[in-house]
Parts: structure tokens; sequence; C-alpha cells
């Protein structure tokens, strides 16, 4: 049994110890489920069960990788603000008609036939009038300059339902070898609650989507587990380690840079930068939406009245904000453009148009770390100042 637990251990890329335990708790379960067989029988059913596990995997295009996660972005409903717009559509009765001859929402034509049947909790059920339909044509556009083909949106037509994502960010490769880069997960649906431990090297099965200089983009599949492994690339000091990959990182770049960065990314919903600054604010209550607003700063601009860059905290990252004003950070985030940090009036506001950045993992310096407790002090001999 152990060769042969070794030899698939090598193929799928999982310690070996792993599946024997694997193993251990199949033989377990049928000791209870089908009792008095001999010692032999049990380990032939359990062995034979382990090979159709493994055969699965290998069968599945997810292959593992090993990846110290570092954070993860807010679970995000990509589709409400549309499912809200479209129903606005429908109950308008001057804009109603053309919703339903575009196709945006549905309305039962009784000489088309039945009327459409949706799944909700495992059963059909018909479809009311007045119900957003999904128009997309592709799930991921083609892109002729990287000449990927794109795919097509299944859906299309269908009931526009809820959709809730979720990027997961780390450094790691696949498991066979290769380079150490970013690794860029996107879950779905419930498996956006599935969040991996964060520091802890982990071995994870990923479909890989795309591979460039400093990242490979991932989405996570039915496979998806993080299991404790070891990458050496993080011993023996895991913060010491993940602070030199993310100042050599070559998407690296200053407050200046971003804005000219976001311009030629802006299709790349996935688009990651390494911003390293000085925090000059941060708001710890939440804001309605259960995010937290960071401020920081850099000598990029060479411009005292220019505005730092806001950074805007998930608040299932909240446990990284173990840090004062005065403190330097690295943010690995997304940049976007939205409101701007008004100094004036403490709020943010529209009218200023500004690059921010949504952060998916906060790294504070450890030299430079001012504890929470003493920001005041440093505010106050800034003031004084």
């Amino acid at each position: 049994m152990e060769e042969r637990l070794k030899e698939w251990a090598d193929r799928v890329g999982r310690p070996v110890s792993e599946l024997a335990e694997e193993c251990k708790a199949i033989k377990a379960s049928l000791k209870i489920a089908i009792p008095g067989r001999d010692e032999k029988w049990y380990d032939d059913a359990a062995i034979r069960r382990e090979f159709l596990r493994i055969k699965s995997d290998l069968q599945s295009p997810a292959k593992p990788y090993d990846v110290v996660f570092l954070g993860y972005s807010g679970a995000l409903d990509v589709t409400a603000t549309e499912i809200a717009e479209k129903r606005a559509l429908w109950e308008n009765l001057s804009t109603r008609e053309q919703a339903v001859a575009e196709g945006q929402v549905y309305r039962h034509d009784p000489s088309a036939g039945p009327r459409m049947q949706t799944t909700v909790d495992g059963k059909k059920v018909d479809v009311a009038d007045g119900m957003p339909l999904d128009t997309r044509e592709w799930m991921i556009p083609p892109d002729p300059e990287k000449g990927t083909p794109g795919r097509r949106n299944p859906r299309r037509g269908k009931p526009l339902a809820p959709l809730m994502i979720r990027t997961q960010i780390g450094l790691g490769k696949p498991t066979t070898g290769k380079d150490i880069k970013f690794v860029s997960v996107m879950t779905t649906g419930d498996r956006v609650k599935d969040l991996p431990p964060l520091f802890k090297p982990v071995r994870s099965r990923l479909n890989l989507r795309s591979e460039d200089a400093y990242r490979y983009v991932c989405n996570a599949s039915t496979k998806t587990r993080y299991e404790p492994t070891v990458m050496p690339e993080f011993q023996p000091e895991m913060l010491t380690a993940v602070i030199e990959m993310l100042e050599a990182a070559p998407n690296r770049m200053a407050i200046n840079q971003l804005a000219e960065y976001h311009k030629a990314n802006e299709r790349d919903a996935r688009r990651i930068v390494v911003v390293e600054g000085d925090v000059s604010r941060i708001n710890r209550e939440p804001t309605a939406f259960g995010s937290y607003l960071l401020v920081i700063e850099d000598v990029s601009k060479e411009d005292l009245e220019a505005e730092g860059l806001t950074v805007w905290v998930p608040g299932d990252l909240e446990d990284q904000l173990d840090f004062g004003v005065g403190s330097r950070i690295l943010v690995v985030g997304r940049t976007t453009i939205g409101a701007g940090f008004n100094r004036e009036t403490g709020q943010l506001d529209a009218a200023i148009e500004r690059i921010l950045l949504n952060a998916v993992a906060i790294v504070a310096l450890p030299e430079w770390r001012v504890p929470p407790e003493e920001e005041r002090v440093i505010e106050g001999a800034e003031t004084v100042a």
C-alpha cells in the first residue's frame, strides 16, 4: 500500500501522509458501514476508494500550487447593480416595453410556449414577469492582443442570478516547480466563504487561466482545498521573506505611477500592484459596507499639497490594521477610480476624482510600525512641528 500511495502522491503533488490519512479515514468508515470483514478486505477496499479519488483529481484540469496567501478582497455581488437597474426598467412603464424587447427583463408570451422556468433550491419554479435576464454575451471576453478566444456565457437569456466573487492573493508557484510569483485566485458562489489561512504555506489545486511576468491568474475548482505544506522559500522567518518578495516585486510602484498603470491595465479585472507608503490617516469606524479607509503618502508626487492615496480595506482584513498613523506599510491591491478624500471637510468628495486602491493584503514594516495606541502621540508631534 505504501508504494502505491507514494506513487500517487508524486503524481498529484500531495504529501504521502495526507493520502495515508485519507485511507485510514475510509477504512474506519467502512468498518462501521460494513462490519465483520477481515483487515485485508478493509485495506483493499480503502485503497480502491482512494484510487478513485486520485484518478478524479488527475482528470481535473486543476493542478497543485504551493502558496502563502497574504489576504483577500471583500466578497462582492457583481450582479447587484445590474439587477437593480433592470428591475427599475420594468417598474417604469415608459421603459418597460423596450426592456422586454431588448431581452433585459422577462415577460411571458403565451404564443411562444410555456412560461420560462428556473431552479431554486433544487426545484423548478416559474419565472415571474419582470425578472431581470442575463444579457452578457461573454463570460470571458476574447482578447485579440493576447490571442485568447474567450468563453461565451451559457446563461445568456436566463434569469440573472446574484453572483458573489472574491479574489485571494498570495505568493507561490506550481508544486512541480517554476518561480515564485503572485497567485491570484478567484472564487465564486458559496466558495467565497472558504477562506485560506493567511501567512501559512498551503497546497491547493487551482485552475490556471493565464500567466505573466509577475503572477499566476487562477480560478478555484471543486478540488480546491488548503492543505498545510512546507515551502523552503519562506523559512525560517515568514514575515521577512514576504516583505523581501514584495519589495522586489516587478509590479511595485510609487503613488504617482498608479494613474498611468491603471489606464494601461483597466481591462484587466485582476490588476494588482504593490505600493509602499507612510500612513497619514486611518478611519477605524467601518463604513455601511463594512470597509475601512486608510490614506498613505510617499514623496513621489513632490507636492506637499497633493492628497495621498486612499486605500479601502475590506472588513475581512480588519486584523491586518494592527498599526497606527505614522507606520510605513506595504499594500497589495487593485487600482480603481473613485471619490477622493477632501482634507478640508474630512469626507469623501465625489467632485474629487482619484486613483484609489482596494486592498487585498497589508503588511506593516516592523521597524516602522507604530502601535495603534501610540498613533495620537505621532499626530501630536506632527501638529506641534
